[in-house]
Formats: structure tokens, C-alpha cells, sequence
């Protein structure tokens, strides 16, 4: 008996819902049914258009639009001549599940289907929408976890003037153990305005369970004494648990890193825009600027670039910062970036490379001074999907090989508003590797306001709301967004490991846009034909300052080049060479396991360099 209750208990069905729409030839009903699962603690809906065309014959179309910004949907084609033409589908854009806590107050699960509008022929019905709510008789309970996350820089262990707090990039994790899930259900949250964060946590099934912190993007931030870094509760706690503070203190460091990324593609004559950009996760603040060294065969426009330069010096763009730090409302954002319109010259061809330096000073207590330069490379391409994604590195070969010491990879999200009006909102949905650690995201850069979301703990949400993104009708170069971010990989992983990624980019309520799937592979790379067989030495090695390369057979008009690469494939030196000996400076690199290869006409060979 006590089965059958708790079946019954589980599963309330209810009576669907249905609205009919008619203008014309079309007849369009809405039919939604929708149950409560209380051991998922959430409502499920389902939603169905079903169509019918009067008058309809072979070729006839129906055209299905967004109510809202007319943006095209879907072309529906009659390919059997079927009179009346009856079709069916469902709606794109509805959120199926609403879990319990966002139904507390009213008793109902909202369901809200995204307006659609039907068009065939001179038939028009403008605006397909309606709202659903399905009675949620026995939601599951759920108890609110209040704090604030800040820093005490008076240690007084009390929130007041002067102390430091988090809005973004902070993340409040809540772990839980459940009797009808044993591994439960885990999330994150960004802490809100002035620090403050309220997390309702599910109390039905609830065994225990802790919530703690964590953020990549401040490493020097720590509890003080005021406050544990976990907070435990199990299914006696007396909800509501208010005043879970974290109260830290911050060491005083500095740590100025700068990264670079672009818009979309780059081609010959085609204007793109490149990112430059400095920030600092340490505690302190700190001045000083930041340059960026173009590649020779691109042309600088100042008038369409944002945040333009304090001072130009031949090819580098040079400004200054202040007051950069970690802390504050802006969290993470307290950064200097800025959009650089740059237009290839149509002399580069498929295949050719374009490389960009980007450096800052080194303030005199940075602790990772390795951070502070960055070459950016990207590769010059007649067509490719505007909306894509990139790793770095890139490996080698298909599978992207690369060796068992790498311990990061950086994914770039590119993408485009190829439509024919501005996008209002863009997100992407990410999910992580089950080798990436997802707690060790680091973002890098983003071309405009972003709000990261977390919606597992391996599903990150980069949100753009009101980006205003312009179409690329109307202003291309313009039409273009980026979002950039580094991850560990775990430890110790075993040699074939494969790590994938690809995202889903949303622009306002169309369907989602898959990017191509990047893919790394864990491996020992092949070696390389040894630079000692062509009678070319390379001396001294290991080299402090600089390395020479003798070519006794060097002949006259010879086209030799020397490329420098570090140890996960980025090119880091160019250099033409014209005699029998020839000097590469090592410095401003850091100490490390370096490539030289040399180019000879069809030929290529390597070896290793180590910089002291």
C-alpha cells in the first residue's frame, strides 16, 4: 500500500491546457499538458503547435517568425501536395522543467512559450502566444542560505566602510546529500549586490550538506579569523540559516597579466577588431601600461577603434592604467581593454599568419612576471564559420596531441549576428571535459559586459544581455563578440585522453548555433628530424641572452628563416636569416623548453633550445 501512495504521490498529472488561433486558411492549436515530479521537485511541461493549411498544394510554405523581433524561425514546406496541409511542431523556446523554488509564492509552474508568428501566403496570424500554469499541489520544500562575501580589511569581522566586496566571478558553492539521490544535486552562484547572496536549498530528501567559496580569479584572498571557509547543515537545521559570511582577508600581492584575443575571422582586406587587454588579480592596486606591437601588413583605424591608444610609436599602441585590482563591484572587470579596428593588407594570402605582441611593465612585487607578455597569432582564411571555437594550443594533427606536462588549455568562443537586426541578447552554454577542472576557470577576455552563469558544475553560461549585437548588414566589423577563458586539466591523466569542447550560442530566441567541436589528445609527440643533419649548429645551448646560428653552406640570395616556438606551439620569434651567422635574442622570454626551426627553401628542421 504504501507503494501505490507513494506513485500516486509522485506523478499528478494534469488536464491540458489548449488555445486555438484562426485567421484565414490557418488554424493553429496549442495543446500543453504538464505533470509535478516531487522527487525531481519540479514541474514538467510539455507544448505542441498543431497546424492545419487550408487550401494548400504541392510547395505551399508556412513561415514561422519570432512575434517579437520578426527574425525567420523556420520555412515549413508542403512536399506532398497534402490538402489540408496538417503539420506539427513544437515551440522554440520554452523552458520544459521549472523546479519548485521558482513556484513557492504562487503555488504554480510558469510556463511562458516564446510568441511566434504564422505567415502563408496573404494569411497572417501575428502573434501565437500564451501563458500556462500547471497547480503545484505538493512542491518540495526548500530553505534559504543568506550571507555576504567580502573583504574585512579592518579584521573587525564586520561589513562596514572600507571593506572590499565581490559581485562577479565569486562563486558560493552548495553541496548536498539526498535519500532519493545519492549523489545530489550541486551548485553554484555569483554572489550578488554588495556581496550578498541568497540561495534557497532543497529540504526535501535532505540528509546534509556544506556551502564554501571559491574563485580562480582572486588566488590571494582568505578566511581570516572571523568566519570558517565552510558552513555545515543537514535536514535539522533551522531554516532559515542567515549571517553565513565569509569574511577574507587579502595578502598583498600584484599579479598584471594581459591577453589578446580578435573577432571572428581574419581575411585579406576584411576589417576585424582585436582586443588588447590587462588586469590584475591581485589585492593591491596598481599603474602602469600596457602595449601592443601590430603585425606589419595590417593598417591601425583610430577612428573606429574604442578606447584608443594614449600614444602610438611607430607599430606599438601604448596606454596607461590605474587602479587596477580584483576587488570591488566590478570584481574581475576593474580591467583595461580595448577594441582595436585593424584591416589586413590584400597582399596576405590563405595560410599566412598574423602576429601580435601585447606586454605590460612588471610592477616591482608582480609574482608572476611570466604573465605579463603575450603573442597572439592568428591565421589568415578565406571563409569559415563566423561562429566558432578555438583551443590553444592547438596540438598536433587531427587529434591535437599534446604532451602529458601541459596542465592548461584556453578556449575562445567566436561569434557573429549574421542575421538582418541588432541581437538584444546573446548567450552561450559551455559544458566542460570531465578531465577539466571546472572550479579552476579563468576568464580571459570578453569583447563586451558579460555576466558568467553556472548551471551545473561542469555547464557554464556566458550571458550578454543587452549587447545590441549589430547585424552584419549593417555594420560587419561590428557584428562580431568573443568570450575567452583558461582551465586545468586534472592530474596525472593517462597518455590517449581525450579532451572535447564545443558550445551552443543563442542570439535572443532563436535556435541555438552549435559550434565545431575542438578536440585535444594527451600524447608524446613524434620526434622531429634533428637540425645537426643539415650542418647547422646552434650554440650556445643552454642559452641566457641569445643563441647564434651558424649555416656554413650558406649561399648568397638564399631564402633561410628561423621561427621560434615555445612549448605549446606558439610562434614567439621570426627571423630572416642572410649570412653564415646569424643572432636571435632570447630576451623578454621566459626560462623554459623552446623550438627553433629552420626553413630552407622546401626544407624544415628542428631542435631544442632551453633558456636559462
Amino acid at each position: 500500500m504504501k507503494k501505490l501512495i507513494l506513485v500516486f504521490f509522485l506523478f499528478i498529472s494534469f488536464r491540458g491546457f489548449s488555445q486555438v488561433f484562426q485567421q484565414g486558411d490557418i488554424f493553429a492549436e496549442m495543446n500543453f499538458n504538464g505533470y509535478h515530479d516531487s522527487t525531481l521537485c519540479g514541474t514538467m511541461g510539455n507544448l505542441m503547435y498543431n497546424v492545419t493549411i487550408n487550401n494548400s498544394y504541392l510547395g505551399d510554405t508556412l513561415l514561422v517568425k519570432d512575434a517579437g523581433t520578426n527574425n525567420l524561425l523556420s520555412i515549413e514546406i508542403n512536399n506532398t501536395g497534402q490538402n489540408p496541409w496538417i503539420l506539427s511542431f513544437q515551440p522554440f523556446n520554452m523552458m520544459p522543467f521549472v523546479p519548485d523554488y521558482m513556484t513557492l509564492i504562487q503555488g504554480t509552474a510558469d510556463f511562458f512559450p516564446s510568441p511566434i508568428k504564422l505567415k502563408n501566403g496573404l494569411d497572417s496570424i501575428d502573434n501565437v502566444a500564451y501563458f500556462y500554469q500547471v497547480p503545484v499541489i505538493n512542491p518540495c520544500e526548500y530553505g534559504d542560505l543568506n550571507g555576504r562575501i567580502y573583504i574585512d580589511n579592518n579584521n573587525d569581522c564586520t561589513y562596514n566602510l572600507g571593506d572590499d566586496y565581490f559581485q562577479s566571478y565569486y562563486y558560493i558553492s552548495v553541496n548536498g546529500s539526498y535519500s532519493n539521490n545519492s549523489s545530489g544535486p550541486f551548485y553554484n552562484f555569483n554572489a550578488g549586490n554588495e556581496g550578498l547572496f541568497n540561495i534557497k536549498v532543497q529540504k526535501s530528501y535532505l540528509n546534509n550538506g556544506y556551502i564554501t567559496y571559491s574563485n580562480p580569479m582572486l588566488p590571494f584572498a582568505y578566511p581570516n579569523q572571523c568566519s570558517p571557509a565552510v558552513y555545515y547543515f543537514d535536514f535539522n537545521s533551522p531554516f532559515p540559516l542567515n549571517n553565513l559570511d565569509f569574511t577574507l582577508q587579502c595578502t598583498s600581492n600584484v599579479d598584471v597579466s594581459v591577453s589578446t584575443g580578435s573577432t571572428g575571422t581574419v581575411r585579406p582586406g576584411v576589417p576585424f577588431l582585436l582586443f588588447p587587454h590587462a588586469f590584475n588579480v591581485g589585492c593591491d592596486t596598481v599603474s602602469g601600461w600596457l602595449k601592443l606591437v601590430l603585425d606589419s601588413r595590417v593598417t591601425y583605424n583610430p577612428i573606429l577603434s574604442i578606447n584608443p591608444p594614449n600614444s602610438i610609436s611607430g607599430d606599438t599602441l601604448i596606454w596607461s592604467y590605474s587602479a587596477l585590482n580584483n576587488l570591488g563591484s566590478n570584481g574581475f572587470w576593474n580591467s583595461m581593454t580595448a577594441h582595436v579596428h585593424l584591416t589586413p593588407d590584400t597582399t596576405v594570402n590563405i595560410g599566412d599568419t598574423l602576429c601580435f605582441s601585447t606586454f605590460s611593465n612588471i610592477p616591482n612585487n608582480d609574482v608572476n612576471p611570466a604573465n605579463n607578455n603575450y603573442t597572439y597569432c592568428v591565421p589568415v582564411v578565406n571563409s569559415l564559420d563566423p561562429n566558432m571555437k578555438e583551443v590553444s594550443p592547438k596540438g598536433v594533427g587531427n587529434n591535437g596531441v599534446i604532451p602529458p606536462s601541459q596542465t592548461e588549455l584556453t578556449y575562445t568562443i567566436h561569434f557573429q549576428n549574421t542575421g538582418n537586426a541588432p541581437a538584444i541578447n546573446v548567450s552561450i552554454i559551455d559544458t566542460l571535459d570531465a578531465v577539466i577542472i571546472p572550479e579552476s576557470m579563468e576568464i580571459l577576455l570578453s569583447s563586451h559586459s558579460m555576466t558568467p552563469q553556472w548551471l551545473s558544475d561542469r555547464i557554464v553560461k556566458f550571458n550578454f544581455n543587452n549587447i545590441n549585437l549589430a547585424d552584419s548588414i549593417s555594420n560587419e566589423p561590428a557584428s562580431h563578440g568573443l568570450v575567452k577563458f583558461k582551465v586545468k586539466l586534472a592530474n596525472n591523466l593517462p597518455l590517449g585522453t581525450q579532451i572535447n569542447n564545443k558550445a551552443y550560442i543563442y542570439f535572443d530566441f532563436n535556435a541555438p548555433i552549435i559550434t565545431n567541436n575542438v578536440l585535444n589528445t594527451i600524447d608524446i609527440l613524434s620526434s622531429v628530424k634533428d637540425i645537426a643533419s643539415n650542418n647547422i649548429t646552434v650554440y650556445p645551448n643552454p642559452a641566457t641572452d641569445e643563441i647564434t646560428i651558424g649555416i656554413p653552406d650558406y649561399q648568397d640570395n638564399s631564402s633561410v628563416r628561423a621561427e621560434l616556438y615555445n612549448f605549446i606551439g606558439q610562434k614567439v620569434t621570426t627571423k630572416d636569416i642572410r649570412q653564415n651567422k646569424s643572432i636571435i635574442s632570447l630576451k623578454g622570454l621566459s626560462s623554459g623548453i623552446y623550438f627553433l626551426q629552420i626553413h630552407n627553401g622546401s626544407e624544415s628542421t628542428t631542435t631544442k633550445v632551453v633558456k636559462e
